[in-house]
């Protein structure tokens, strides 16, 4: 039960995010500077109760998990993957022994409407650096 509810969530999500959407008091939706690249991910954050999901669509993927403020910064932990692909969905419980990218905290210095990311990436690998991955996401739908 508990995880097809968890399911719904995410599909809802993840389509609030394609059509025109107003924040509401409880939920802020962010979406990456433009990118000539790859498609633009999205930072959902709900308030009540605090959770966020980050919709990456070139790895037709979202991570999913709770986030906190400390001082000028959130901080998301990642605690499922959810992923669709060959008309199959799948959600995954991040375990605290992975060692990805997508399994650590990451943090965002917040700056009025800007997100900036300041994860340190190197803790999984001592050649991702800090400024190599750092993404800025725009708040959307003020």
């Amino acid at each position: 039960m508990k995880k097809n509810l968890i399911i719904f969530a995410c599909f809802l999500m993840m389509s609030a995010c394609k059509s025109q959407f107003k924040n509401s008091d409880y939920i802020v939706v962010y979406k990456t500077l433009e990118n000539q690249i790859q498609e633009p991910e999205y930072l959902i954050i709900k308030s009540k109760p605090q959770t966020f999901e980050l919709n990456i669509p070139m790895l037709y993927s979202s991570i999913i998990g709770e986030w906190f403020f400390s001082k000028d910064t959130i901080v998301i932990s990642p605690k499922y993957t959810y992923e669709y692909r060959n008309n199959k969905s799948s959600l995954l419980e991040i375990n605290d022994k992975d060692t990805s990218v997508i399994s650590i905290k990451q943090r965002f210095h917040v700056k009025g409407d800007i997100l900036i990311d300041i994860t340190d990436y190197s803790i999984v690998h001592p050649l991702l650096k800090k400024d190599n991955y750092q993404k800025k996401f725009e708040r959307i739908g003020k």
